[in-house]
């Protein structure tokens, strides 16, 4: 497992690279995975003993950060291997300049494009160590692996249900939709239709999120009864969000099936 260490600041550069990781079978952990009420230091002491590696997100709010600088002088103190990912030129107090002076970095925002920055990464030992390998069965431990995808994640038992009320959303809102055609709206439709497809079909919230816009603007300039759209698909992102969110945190937490 490879400790994610970033600045909360830096969360809308650092997620997407997270997400694909993940995505990617990579095993990951961030503090997002904490749950409320947790000891916030020791939940980040007990990972980092476990971890095999740490990624540090530097950035001047990293520098700035006193929790990013205790993770990784703490990793350093663990004789953690650490990989330093610098999302900007970043000039360093001279104590930390000369303790990180030999770590192995990526300068990132040299990097033309995401991909070759993110291809550059996955060449790192630390991530080469552990990728995860999916198969469907080990039998010596008699257990699955966490799925690959959202949708085998949705069919463990404990999941069923946020799967099913997004089944049922997602059909509720493409029943309706048509019902509008038949009351005249012969533009709005096939979008909202089309997009809640793409949604269900990747299990993604960001392809409702403008259904629902339209569907409010639309029930307040022309069709009133769009407000009965906009409630369905409202739930339809909370749902998927919810999905989006318990799988990542299912992910990055390395559980398997009991």
């Amino acid at each position: 497992m490879i400790f994610i260490s970033y600045s909360h600041r830096d969360s809308d550069r650092v997620h997407p690279l997270i997400n694909r990781l993940i995505s990617e079978g990579y095993e990951v952990w961030y503090d997002e995975g904490i749950d409320p009420g947790t000891e916030w230091d020791e939940n980040i002491a007990m990972h980092l003993k476990q971890c095999s590696g740490i990624i540090a997100f530097i950035s001047e709010n990293y520098v700035e950060s006193e929790n990013c600088r205790d993770e990784l002088n703490y990793a350093r103190d663990l004789g953690k291997e650490r990989l330093l990912v610098y999302l900007e030129g970043v000039e360093l107090p001279a104590g930390m300049a000369m303790r990180l002076n030999r770590i192995q970095a990526i300068h990132k925002y040299k990097y033309k494009s995401n991909d070759a920055f993110y291809t550059e990464l996955t060449k790192a030992p630390m991530l080469k160590k552990t990728e995860v390998s999916y198969e469907t069965r080990d039998d010596s431990a008699e257990k699955e692996l966490f799925p690959v995808t959202k949708r085998e994640f949705l069919k463990k038992p404990e999941h069923r249900t946020l799967g099913t009320v997004t089944l049922i959303f997602v059909v509720a809102s493409l029943i309706f939709a048509p019902l509008m055609f038949y009351f005249g709206d012969f533009l709005l439709f096939p979008v909202i239709i089309i997009l809640v497809g793409l949604g269900f079909w990747k299990l993604d919230y960001r392809f409702i999120i403008p259904a629902a816009v339209l569907s409010l603007l639309y029930g307040c300039l022309f069709m009133p009864s769009y407000f009965i759209m906009v409630i369905f698909l409202a739930v339809l992102i909370y749902t998927l969000f919810k999905v989006d969110r318990s799988y990542k945190q299912y992910l990055s937490s390395g559980k398997t099936s009991d």
